[in-house]
């Protein structure tokens, strides 16, 4: 087994072959197949991987939907205020730029809370699961950057309809619903 990387099977070869051996000389014995272990524990590891991400894109899933509906909810509930805006001279863009920010900044405000809780998530399961030998805790930097332009990727979309909504408010519109 000197030779290159051997395989679980070829670890089991020769586990059959040492107790074989053994057995003939009337000698019993136990053995673990470490290599099988890693092999079973990446295949863990691996699958609780893919539950996590399936996990966290639902989250951003509903955390999408929660934002598209709060934005839709404040454009329905500033209808007076989009009116003075557009009777005093505010275009379309105005009112767009105003509600995109408005959900920009609730995606950055919640990603500046998940964020550390993410690290604190990360590392609590890292020591949790009995993989502690195979895997050690790394959160790369780079992972920071990529929650932040995926939430602003995420709160731009969710904001789109609702500003675009508001934008093409009238005065008229306005006055319908009063």
């Amino acid at each position: 087994l000197d030779e290159g990387d051997p395989s679980a099977r070829d670890v089991d070869a020769v586990i059959e072959e040492i107790n074989a051996t053994l057995v003939d000389r009337g000698i019993t014995a136990s053995y673990t197949n470490m290599i099988e272990i890693a092999d079973q524990a990446s295949q863990a590891i691996l699958s609780i991987g893919i539950v996590l991400n399936v996990a966290s894109a639902i989250m951003a899933a509903v955390g999408a939907i929660g934002l598209l509906t709060t934005l839709s909810i404040s454009v329905f509930e500033r209808q007076k205020e989009i009116g003075v805006m557009r009777s005093v001279g505010a275009g379309s863009w105005q009112i767009i730029v105003q509600f995109l920010v408005e959900g920009v900044v609730v995606g950055v405000i919640a990603w500046v809370i998940a964020a550390p809780l993410s690290v604190l998530l990360a590392y609590t399961l890292t020591n949790l699961l009995p993989f502690g030998e195979f895997i050690e805790f790394a959160y790369p930097a780079w992972m920071f950057a990529a929650g932040l332009i995926g939430i602003l990727v995420i709160a731009t979309i969710s904001s789109i309809w609702p500003s675009v909504a508001a934008s093409r408010k009238t005065v008229s519109d306005i006055l319908r619903y009063q």
